[in-house]
């Protein structure tokens, strides 16, 4: 399966958010499968179809937190998830992420850019494998943009949430600078995302 090939299942309970997902995994060219409003259908619709990777709302109507990605990873372990949710519940991002969540982002986040470097990441880290030692050291190099993708739009989406708490405190300024840093980052990611995608699809 290459890079293009990658269909994205978005599955949300609500329309509206799963039309805004649905315009962010365009963002990171990739194509959607759904969407579907409730994890029974997302289970079936991941069987029927060549999905590469899935955006799944935590509180699907048959789901309930955690134990929505827990039962749907249950049915396709190998399948990358990001987790959505429209509440701000700490342990619930812990939990989905140990269990094994490529990453947390809640509803209200969707248009500030998070969303479609990480898909562009598992793009990345899926692409058409090659024989040898260069092989291998590509395939680490994806996994490597992978992993920093992940961990650029988890740490900015957290300095966000930072920004919101320290209100005047002392540290305030230091937590803008590095929100501010990481939504740069972020920018950075995307522009290399994609000229490695427009260079693959050149050559």
């Amino acid at each position: 399966m290459t890079i293009r090939d990658l269909r994205v299942l978005v599955a949300h309970h609500d329309p509206t958010v799963a039309r805004r997902i649905a315009e962010e995994v365009g963002d990171a060219e990739l194509r959607v499968a759904g969407p579907v409003g409730d994890l029974r259908h997302a289970i079936a619709r991941a069987e029927g179809e060549m999905v590469g990777a899935v955006v799944l709302d935590l509180w699907l109507p048959d789901g309930g937190g955690p134990a929505t990605f827990a039962r749907f990873q249950e049915r396709h372990p190998a399948l990358p998830v990001v987790a959505m949710s429209p509440r701000r519940e700490e342990q619930s991002a812990i939990e989905a992420v140990a269990l094994g969540a490529r990453c947390y982002l809640l509803d209200e986040e969707l248009g500030r850019g998070l969303l479609a470097p990480v898909l562009g990441s598992i793009s990345l880290s899926r692409g058409p494998g090659e024989a040898g030692e260069s092989g291998a050291a590509a395939a680490s190099m994806r996994h490597l943009l992978h992993d920093l993708g992940n961990l650029l739009a988890v740490a900015s989406g957290g300095a966000e949430l930072l920004v919101e708490k320290v209100g005047d405190d002392p540290l305030a300024e230091e937590v803008r600078e590095l929100n501010t840093a990481l939504t740069e980052c972020v920018s950075l990611f995307r522009q290399v995302a994609a000229s490695r995608r427009a260079g693959r699809s050149d050559g």
